[in-house]
């Protein structure tokens, strides 16, 4: 409608917008996905997290004790923003 400045697809006279031949099978991948992924990132937290617990587990059971947690607890609690930070740090070099 010129008067108030859309052209006819935007007024509603066009065409109706149909699907293009072969995008259900491209709709049904995108639903897998949309709920692959979220499943799959509880999946890697659970294997990282009960991972980390054996490795709190096996080290309490040394002579170090609950001193050979702490210090791991304390190691990865440092170290793991300080390798971050070094990473991002050379990235930006680049």
């Amino acid at each position: 409608d010129p008067r108030l400045g859309i052209g006819r697809a935007a007024a509603g006279a066009g065409p109706p917008i149909r699907a293009r031949k072969g995008t259900h099978h491209m709709d049904k991948d995108l639903l897998g996905m949309a709920a692959l992924f979220p499943l799959l990132a509880v999946a890697i937290i659970i294997v990282f997290a009960g991972g980390l617990g054996v490795v709190f587990i096996l080290v309490h059971e040394t002579s170090l004790h609950e001193w050979g947690v702490i210090i791991i607890g304390v190691a990865l609690v440092v170290l793991v923003p300080t390798i971050a930070a070094l990473a991002q740090r050379a990235v930006e070099r680049e």
